[in-house]
């Protein structure tokens, strides 16, 4: 630092040059300036070119959990009133926020976030997808850099360019050239050679593409047309997501759901182009824009009949399979062909027309047609087509038809010089919806041509892939794989920590630190849910009280509890409440049952079912909902329960509750496993106000 005399000097002898004189702009500041407003001298001229979306949804979070409203307000003007909106919408939905946030820890993700945009993404009420996104491209990385936090800073922005949307593990291709540049250092720079070489070693298996911000926003174009067209059978009553809107109208069988729910997704996956959203605007002083497309009439219709075959029912499906497609096409056609403004059919004769020209459509056979089945890879190297976003129209012709369970979860065991039309959609489909979690299916080793007939669930369940998630293959891990995977991932993590010379590996990292989660304790909270899932949930009556408490609640009952509860709620011998959630249930009554769950900082009654004692099966038939949703249900005295026992375990303390707790909820620290609810220093819930 020059002395400020000695500075001033430096202005005055170099103010002129020759003939010409210089004007200087000087910004003087005082030595002892403040923190905050270093930081913002740093932040304001590290940043001359206008900051990226990415850059100032980061810098916002993080002075938010700082609670530094100047320098958070700061960010807050760099974006305009709708981006504003935006991200205050996003904020306002804890899911999606958090899911987010998961990703701050991988600051050289962001340049594909899009701020502008998130109001589509929310207005498509569909966050259980979104977040299912969010979570594979926070387990990719993390996986590929071991873990290690340190590593995830030192990403950078070429190296995510670099590998985002390459497949390496089946597209010899993709793997050569990542190869290429990763043994040039021309990507993964601040790496150095033995630890690039272990990153080859992880990045050459990832099965499916590789996943970013980037592709997420584009691929949510995508699903927002598919989720437009699931609104022609269900829309979202305030509140509901459409997730929970379909759930509440399947009333089929449990273990059929999630293929159910799957199935209605591709089909509308297939046919998202001849299925066009309805329009929210029905008032008829609506503006007289350009004309919508709008649904093909049989597609529709057929729809409508797959969705009440496998077990959804609605005022909307009803009305769809009462409609005749037929009598709408030849209706619409007569219509058409001669304008009701300049034209008019006398009497009866345009039914009469509409009835004569359906029975023309009566005379034409469907044709049987002989369908290959999919390939994953090819040598074309262009068969990928696009890889992000809207299928091409050529692409999505030639595969809509194979887009079925046994297709797309059949395993891809080959590499080509390129992955196909139909492996893009595969990784699309997987990145929002997952595998199935059930550890019984059975997996196939070639994808099996669509059939176009029958609706065999079980058959289907059977045929479809399980499996976990992680940097070798997409899906949600199953409990017991979970306990596995933290082994492995404490494993790397020590290894991890030694990912660059210097780093400290006196301390192990953790996976996710803005829950506190401490990896030796994963296993813990994955047997215990494990054993939970693996009982059916209809169990025999079991002839020991204490066995049944072992094998259902005690794992649970042991890890989760609250602070600041008063432990003798908490205390009672195992038998005793097992022996309180099967006692005897009293003579027929009707009783309201409340089903809470916890929400900023209260527990807010979820539902409320008015039931007959002598008939609970409603509140069962609600509970096995929940648990499909990963929410678990808890008695008042948080004991883990099964749905069968759910009325039983309510009404035995005079409580009448039922508590919910999501899955992703259950907190992990060094000490125990908990979930944190709001209650009182009596053991009595804290309910919501008012």
């Amino acid at each position: 630092m020059i002395a400020p005399t000695q500075f001033l000097n430096f202005l005055r002898d170099s103010n002129s040059i020759g003939q010409h004189r210089i004007q200087w702009t000087v910004d003087l500041y005082l030595a002892d300036a403040d923190h905050r407003l270093k930081t913002a001298l740093i932040e304001e001229y590290a940043n001359e070119k206008p900051p990226t979306a990415g850059e100032i949804y980061c810098k916002i979070s993080k002075y938010r959990r700082e609670r530094d409203l100047y320098s958070e307000r700061r960010w807050w003007s760099h974006l305009s009133k709708h981006e504003t909106r935006c991200l205050n919408g996003l904020f306002r939905h804890r899911e999606l926020h958090t899911g987010f946030d998961d990703l701050l820890d991988l600051p050289r993700l962001w340049g594909g976030m899009r701020i502008s945009t998130l109001n589509k993404m929310i207005s498509m009420n569909f966050p259980e997808a979104v977040v299912h996104y969010l979570e594979d491209i926070k387990e990719f990385w993390s996986q590929l850099l071991a873990y290690n936090k340190q590593a995830m800073r030192m990403l950078d922005n070429v190296t995510v360019k670099a590998v985002e949307l390459m497949a390496p593990r089946h597209s010899r291709r993709d793997a050569q050239k990542l190869h290429g540049q990763l043994a040039s250092g021309q990507i993964f720079a601040a790496f150095n050679s033995e630890d690039r070489d272990a990153i080859w070693s992880r990045l050459r298996t990832a099965s499916g593409l590789i996943p970013s911000l980037f592709t997420l926003f584009e691929d949510l174009k995508y699903l927002q047309a598919c989720a437009g067209s699931m609104r022609h059978l269900v829309e979202p009553a305030p509140g509901q997501t459409l997730f929970v809107a379909l759930d509440d109208k399947f009333f089929g069988s449990t273990e059929d759901w999630d293929l159910a729910y799957r199935r209605l997704w591709l089909y509308s996956m297939e046919y998202y182009s001849k299925l066009p959203a309805p329009p929210k605007d029905t008032k008829k002083n609506r503006l007289a824009k350009a004309g919508t497309t709008k649904p093909d009439e049989v597609v529709l219709s057929d729809f409508a009949a797959l969705a009440s075959q496998l077990g959804f029912q609605s005022d909307q499906i009803s009305a769809l399979k009462e409609r005749s497609s037929d009598r709408e096409i030849a209706r619409a056609a007569l219509l058409n062909a001669r304008k009701p403004d300049s034209y008019e059919y006398t009497g009866q004769s345009l039914e009469s027309h509409t009835e004569q020209i359906i029975r023309l459509f009566a005379t034409a056979t469907p044709l049987t047609l002989e369908q290959s089945s999919p390939a994953f890879v090819s040598d074309d190297p262009a068969a990928a087509g696009v890889r992000c976003g809207f299928p091409d129209e050529e692409a999505h012709a030639r595969d809509a038809k194979s887009l079925v369970i046994a297709n797309l979860h059949a395993e891809v065991d080959k590499q080509g010089e390129s992955v196909t039309s139909f492996f893009v959609r595969k990784s699309v489909y997987f990145a929002f919806f997952g595998r199935p979690s059930e550890t019984t299916t059975k997996r196939r080793s070639n994808p099996a041509p669509h059939t176009g007939g029958g609706l065999d669930l079980q058959q289907e369940r059977l045929g479809a892939l399980g499996g976990g998630r992680n940097v070798s293959g997409q899906g949600h891990p199953t409990p017991q794989e979970v306990a596995r995977m933290a082994q492995e991932r404490q494993a790397s993590e020590e290894a991890g920590n030694n990912l660059r010379e210097g780093g400290d590996a006196s301390q192990p990292t953790q996976r996710n630190q803005r829950r506190g989660t401490h990896v030796n304790l994963e296993r813990s909270i994955a047997d215990g849910l494990a054993r939970t899932s693996e009982q059916p949930e209809d169990p025999p009556q079991m002839s020991s009280p204490a066995a049944g408490r072992e094998a259902l609640v005690n794992s649970s009952q042991d890890l989760i509890r609250t602070d600041d509860v008063d432990s003798s709620a908490h205390g009672q011998p195992s038998e005793q409440n097992l022996d309180r959630q099967l006692q005897i249930i009293p003579p027929s009554s009707m009783v309201r049952i409340e089903f809470k769950i916890y929400e900023r900082d209260v527990w807010r009654t979820e539902r409320s079912l008015l039931v007959d004692s002598s008939d609970p099966s409603e509140v069962e038939r609600v509970a096995k909902k929940y648990m499909r949703k990963h929410i678990r249900p808890f008695d008042s005295s948080l004991n883990l329960l099964v749905p069968r026992t759910c009325f039983q375990a309510a009404i035995a303390d005079g409580s009448n509750t039922i508590l919910l707790v999501p899955e992703n909820r259950i907190q992990v620290n060094n000490q125990l496993v908990k979930y944190v609810p709001a209650v009182m220093s009596d053991g009595k819930l804290s309910t919501e106000a008012g």
